[in-house]
């Protein structure tokens, strides 16, 4: 697993844990499943909803490229545009 997405992994397990779902004696297959992901709380479901992003992203290698470019070109300009020349050594 990409260590970007072990970080939102680690936070969802964090948060199904302290759930009450948890408490009440469901296994974390069942808690993420409608009807109990409802009862979840907000950032439980906001958790799982960004590490669902974050390896859709991961697979797309369409998205994977165009954020690459898309990074080299922002890094370049911010540099630039800092006086820091086109090495970005603090990003």
């Amino acid at each position: 697993m990409p260590s970007s997405c072990k970080e939102l992994y680690n936070a969802v397990v964090e948060c199904l844990r302290e759930s009450d779902c948890i408490k009440n004696g469901y296994s974390p297959a069942e808690c993420i499943r409608m009807p109990l992901k409802e009862k979840l709380p907000a950032q439980c479901q906001n958790l799982l909803h960004a590490y669902g992003e974050c390896k859709r992203r991961n697979i797309d290698m369409r998205y994977r490229f165009r954020v690459c470019f898309l990074l080299s070109l922002l890094r370049t300009l911010l540099c630039v545009y800092r006086g820091g020349g086109y090495h970005a050594d603090w990003l």
